[in-house]
């Protein structure tokens, strides 16, 4: 039986005080996820790290805004974090080191100094990326037995796509994907849309997105449109360099689309393998997330969350 107590005195009480406040009483408890605390010392780090990756300018007014998201943010990490521990699923070392490569653009010592020069703490950043990649492994040995994309549907998408003569469009994607539901949908929705115009699309995927890009910016690749389906790519066609996507809603996802680079290609016999590949990943992503939010939600749903 789901019970939560959500004190709203609480938010007043942490939003009215200004950030020095905040660190003298770094070692509060703020919050209980079940049996896993979450501390001022947590929700400070949380907000200046967020800041300071996306480049953001630190002053009170982004911090006060920065505060609802980066608890929400905490929340879904002890919950991800309770059910690794249970399953006993530790991220692989080689997943970790690629991603930190990847965002430290292959300077980590560098990249470590940024939290070393803005005082906040870089293991805990760390131990979220090990949660988050560990989840991601957790999703895959629950659900890939129950993720099987048929070969006939690929083969006839690729016949259909060899007889057409035009060229076709490849996207460089980002993505923001949230949990809605039917009363808090346009709420969040704004929520969104407001957090971007703040703090930019990469930095709200970081703090808002419940997608697995979120910990890579919402960062999807290059995408060929025939990997994607109608409802986008009806969607992105119409949108410029740089623009960001009305919402897509889906279930209980609504999901924002930017589009940072675009190239078209002509599909012939020789790219026909690499399509066929992106094709499969996208059905197979697709899945994966939809189970991966369906099981993050049921196990909040049925979470003692207590504010303090």
């Amino acid at each position: 039986m789901m019970r939560r107590k959500f004190t709203q005195i609480f938010f007043y009480i942490l939003f009215f005080f200004n950030f020095s406040f905040v660190e003298a009483i770094e070692t509060k408890i703020i919050a209980m996820v079940n049996n896993e605390p979450i501390t001022t010392y947590e929700l400070k780090n949380k907000i200046i790290t967020n800041l300071i990756l996306s480049n953001q300018n630190i002053n009170q007014e982004i911090i006060d805004k920065s505060k609802n998201a980066a608890m929400n943010s905490l929340i879904n990490i002890k919950l991800k974090k309770n059910e690794i521990k249970k399953y006993k699923i530790e991220a692989r070392q080689t997943n970790i080191d690629s991603y930190l490569k990847r965002i430290a653009s292959n300077d980590i010592e560098s990249f470590k100094e940024k939290f070393i020069n803005n005082s906040i703490d870089y293991q805990i950043f760390l131990n979220e990326i090990k949660t988050e990649l560990a989840w991601q492994e957790l999703i895959y040995s629950k659900y890939n037995d129950k993720v099987k994309i048929e070969d006939n549907m690929i083969k006839n998408e690729l016949d259909e796509l060899l007889k057409e003569e035009n060229n076709h469009n490849e996207y460089k994607l980002s993505e923001i994907e949230i949990e809605i539901t039917k009363e808090n949908k346009q709420n969040k929705i704004n929520q969104v849309l407001d957090e971007i115009k703040t703090f930019g699309f990469a930095e709200t995927a970081r703090k808002l997105s419940v997608s697995s890009t979120a910990i890579d910016s919402g960062n999807l690749g290059w995408v060929n449109e025939k990997s994607l389906s109608k409802e986008i790519n009806e969607i992105l066609i119409k949108m410029k360099i740089n623009e960001i996507s009305q919402p897509l809603t889906k279930l209980n996802i609504v999901s924002f689309f930017k589009i940072t680079d675009k190239r078209s290609y002509k599909i012939d016999n020789k790219n026909i393998d690499e399509l066929k590949k992106s094709l499969i990943n996208r059905k197979t992503n697709e899945l994966f997330k939809l189970y991966s939010n369906n099981y993050l939600s049921k196990i909040k749903n049925s979470s003692f969350i207590k504010f303090r």
